[in-house]
């Protein structure tokens, strides 16, 4: 399983791990930099489906204990691949093709 997040999401790293909060929650949970890899801004936490995660409350208290299922559906509410994350306010437009006969001067030539 893979969940993508955005480098903002993590509170504080190690040099092993890095506590990442939970979107629209107080709840955080630490996980290995080994298992991760980062590209476009984007880190990508990447786990076997028989892990578990303990949840750690803002407090700094131990809440509870999740599938990785679980885990994965608290973040997908994301909208990273909707049409509502990928929106742009740039507009690129392919350049109009000009008419015009190109005059190469002679000292340019490589004849």
């Amino acid at each position: 399983m893979v969940i993508k997040i955005e480098e903002n999401e993590i509170e504080t790293s190690t040099h092993k791990a890095y506590l990442v909060k939970i979107p629209k929650s107080s709840l955080k949970f630490w996980f290995p930099i080994c298992k991760t890899s980062q590209r476009g801004g984007l880190i990508y936490l990447k786990f076997p489906e028989t892990w578990y995660f303990k949840l750690i409350q803002k407090d700094g208290k131990l809440n509870k204990t999740v599938s990785a299922y679980s885990l994965y559906d608290m973040f997908s509410c994301i909208p990273f691949n909707s049409d509502e994350a990928n929106d742009s306010y740039l507009k690129v437009e392919e350049p109009k093709k000009l008419e015009m006969e190109v005059k190469i001067p002679d000292e340019l030539r490589n004849d």
